[in-house]
């Protein structure tokens, strides 16, 4: 009734919508709204498990097929068994990729195995920007399972060859 004193009928309308409207917004940012993020973080979880499954089930429905084509590749896959040739197989497939790539090898060195399963080769090179690129695609997809783990590319002053220090890894089959 003090209101009345104050406020005439359209304002004493106004402020209860006002009213309304702010305890709305309270209600609704402090009780609704993370409800509804909870529920939109569980629903993208869950079509994204989704995906993943519907992935799953495609690979499970071509395991024969998966495995006939591992089995067709396996062979061709040259896993050293003895640390002697699988050291010289490593040296002279890497020497062959650098080979095609026109990458001049000038050292290389088989590092010393700390009781790993893994053979570590150090390579110093030089060549242009272009060969080094597809020396290190040649390598990073080799059957022979060869990875860069560290690369290190140096200008040589006067010339427009690079000098190149790479450290290659090739998996063992004792994993």
């Amino acid at each position: 009734m003090i209101m009345q004193k104050f406020l005439n009928k359209r304002e004493q309308l106004m402020l209860y919508l006002a009213i309304g409207v702010m305890a709305f917004a309270a209600v609704f940012n402090l009780l609704l709204y993370p409800l509804l993020q909870r529920n939109d973080t569980l629903n993208r979880e869950i079509n994204l498990a989704r995906s993943k499954l519907k992935n799953y089930a495609r690979l499970l429905s071509q395991k024969d097929y998966i495995m006939h084509r591992y089995n067709t590749f396996a062979p061709q896959l040259k896993l050293p068994q003895d640390n002697e040739s699988g050291i010289v197989s490593s040296l002279s497939e890497i020497e062959n990729l650098a080979k095609a790539s026109r990458v001049h090898i000038i050292d290389i060195r088989p590092q010393s195995q700390k009781g790993g399963s893994a053979l570590y080769i150090d390579v110093r090179a030089e060549a242009n920007l272009e060969s080094f690129l597809r020396f290190i695609y040649e390598i990073e997809n080799s059957l022979s399972v060869l990875k860069i783990k560290k690369f290190q590319l140096n200008s040589r002053s006067g010339s427009t060859a690079l000098e190149g220090i790479f450290i290659i890894s090739q998996f063992s089959a004792a994993d």
